[in-house]
């Protein structure tokens, strides 16, 4: 797990005995996870690892330099390392992030709400009963019963989404126009 804010991810590791917030210890103390201090966008660009699973837990549109986030450069570097049937997970925070996440990917499956965003380089095989089970199965301790029910209910309706042209007439998010942080059309 790559965190460009190093300080915080340190104060988390130090408060988490004392509140006692049950999803932060499970993050904190599990050892298959190997936190790096470091801009993840940048480590895309310096090694060429390939990965199975992106996930970018990005801020909200409108901040500053969220645009770097969102912006098609960043979609086809992840798409880039990807490894084989490898999966880029996005929350779809604007509708132009949909289109431009989408723009990039030739297969995108959405999930509401959120709306939540997989995609990939290669056909995403969707079948709702593997996924409820391995939910079950190795998940719904970790996320705990509401949240893995929240899960269940939102894979009840995958919405599959075209490979192309953006519904807003092609006005996508770049990293040199990154529209929805300047609030722009």
């Amino acid at each position: 797990m790559y965190e460009i804010a190093g300080p915080q991810w340190s104060l988390l590791r130090k408060i988490e005995p004392e509140v006692k917030f049950p999803e932060l210890s499970k993050i904190a103390n599990d050892s298959r996870i190997e936190v790096v201090i470091e801009d993840g966008r940048m480590a895309l660009s310096m090694n060429s690892t390939r990965y199975d699973l992106i996930e970018a837990d990005a801020i909200r549109p409108t901040s500053g330099y969220a645009g770097n986030l969102y912006s098609r450069e960043f979609f086809l570097q992840c798409s880039d390392r990807l490894k084989l049937q490898g999966l880029m997970v996005q929350w779809g925070a604007t509708p132009r992030v949909v289109d431009t996440f989408r723009s990039v990917f030739p297969h995108v499956v959405r999930f509401d709400p959120g709306p939540i965003l997989i995609g990939s380089n290669q056909s995403i095989d969707i079948d709702q009963v593997v996924w409820k089970q391995r939910i079950d199965l190795t998940a719904r301790e970790y996320l705990g019963h509401t949240v893995a029910e929240s899960l269940i209910e939102s894979i009840s309706t995958p919405q599959v989404l075209n490979f192309g042209k953006p519904s807003n007439g092609g006005r996508l998010n770049y990293d040199l126009f990154p529209r929805d942080e300047f609030g722009s059309q």
